[in-house]
C-alpha cells in the first residue's frame, strides 16, 4: 500500500488501547481487506473487524494464547435461531473457556452488549466472558454461584487455564 492509503486506513481506524499489531492488509476496489490468520481468508476490514483483529493479536503476543485455540465466528444457535460469537478461546481439551465479543471502538460497551455475550453463553457454557471495543476490556469469571465476577484485564493463556 502506498503512504496516501494507508493514511486513508489510519482516518478510517483510529488507534487502540490494546494495541496495533501487524495486519496484512489490502485494498481493491476502495474496498479495504485484512487477512484473517484463524479464518484463513480475507474478509472486509470493518471498524469492528479492526477491533478483532488487533484484540486477537493482543492476546497472542501478549498474553500467550495459542493461534489453534482460537474461533473466529463460530456458528450457534439459541433458541431455535443462528447466531455467530465473534470468537471462542478453547483450552487443551477443546473445551470453551472464554468467548470474545468485538465491537467497534465508536461503540460504548453498555449493558445490552453485555446481555448478548450472556445469551451467546448459554450455548457455550465458557467460565470466562470479554466484551471489547479495543479501548475498553470488559473480561468477567463465572463463580461456582454462576454470578460473575468483574475484572479489568484478560488473564494470559496459562493463567486461564489453570482457574478453577
Amino acid at each position: 500500500m502506498n503512504s496516501d492509503e494507508i493514511t486513508d486506513l489510519m482516518e478510517k481506524f483510529s488507534p487502540l488501547k490494546c494495541g496495533l499489531y501487524p495486519l496484512t492488509i489490502s485494498k481493491k476496489e476502495n474496498t479495504y481487506y485484512v487477512f484473517d490468520i484463524w479464518r484463513k481468508k480475507n474478509v472486509v476490514l470493518t471498524p469492528e473487524e479492526w477491533v478483532r483483529q488487533n484484540f486477537l493479536q493482543y492476546l497472542v503476543k501478549e498474553k500467550n494464547y495459542p493461534n489453534s485455540r482460537i474461533a473466529v465466528e463460530k456458528s450457534l444457535k439459541i433458541y431455535g435461531k443462528s447466531k455467530r460469537v465473534d470468537c471462542i478461546v478453547y483450552d487443551r481439551n477443546l473445551y470453551p473457556k472464554l468467548i470474545i465479543e468485538c465491537k467497534a471502538s465508536a461503540i460504548p460497551l453498555k449493558q445490552d452488549t453485555i446481555t448478548q455475550l450472556g445469551v451467546y453463553n448459554i450455548d457455550i457454557s465458557a467460565t470466562n466472558m470479554v466484551i471489547t471495543n479495543g479501548n475498553e476490556i470488559l473480561y468477567y469469571k463465572k463463580n461456582k454461584d454462576n454470578s460473575f465476577t468483574f475484572y479489568n484485564d484478560v488473564p494470559d493463556y496459562q493463567s486461564l487455564l489453570n482457574e478453577q
